[in-house]
């Protein structure tokens, strides 16, 4: 990965995000975009890099922030969908700029979201519940005719 606003990539409409304000859930500005993670192989962003608790020359913590937590919400701004507390919590590479896969675990799991690496679709064992995650359920993946006998089952008991 390469940070990318220093690499001056070329990036899709949507993360060219310069001088972005992150917010959080409840529109509380968190900090400025630093920069981004851009797998350049997969040409994908990966992470968001905000800075957070520095004061005058002071430096603060580098956190990287899975790609997948922000939406883009308008002019000069990207929200987080997670609250500040819940952000500033985040485990906090070494390197922001080259984080080893055990940090990036450590990100993904905080988050409890699916890492990129991991195969879409498959469930994940959640830590904290030790019991496995099931997949989202899509619309097509549901059988009306299913549901309606399993509520007919029901009633006529």
């Amino acid at each position: 990965m390469i940070r990318a606003f220093k690499n001056e990539v070329d990036l899709p409409f949507e993360w060219r995000i310069r001088r972005f304000d992150v917010i959080d859930t409840t529109g509380k500005t968190v900090a400025p975009v630093l920069d981004i993670l851009w797998d350049a192989e997969a040409r994908e962003v990966r992470y968001v890099m905000v800075e957070i608790g520095g004061l005058l020359s002071i430096t603060g913590k580098r956190l990287l922030i899975p790609a997948s937590l922000f939406i883009r919400v308008g002019s000069g701004q990207m929200q987080a969908l997670v609250p500040l507390e819940i952000l500033a919590g985040c485990p906090v590479p070494e390197d922001a700029g080259q984080p080893t896969r055990d940090e990036e675990e450590a990100i993904f799991s905080y988050f409890e979201t699916v890492p990129y690496w991991a195969p879409q679709g498959l469930p994940r064992k959640r830590e904290k519940e030790g019991k496995p995650e099931s997949p989202p359920v899509k619309p097509a993946d549901i059988n009306i005719g299913e549901l309606k006998m399993e509520s007919d089952d029901k009633g006529s008991a």
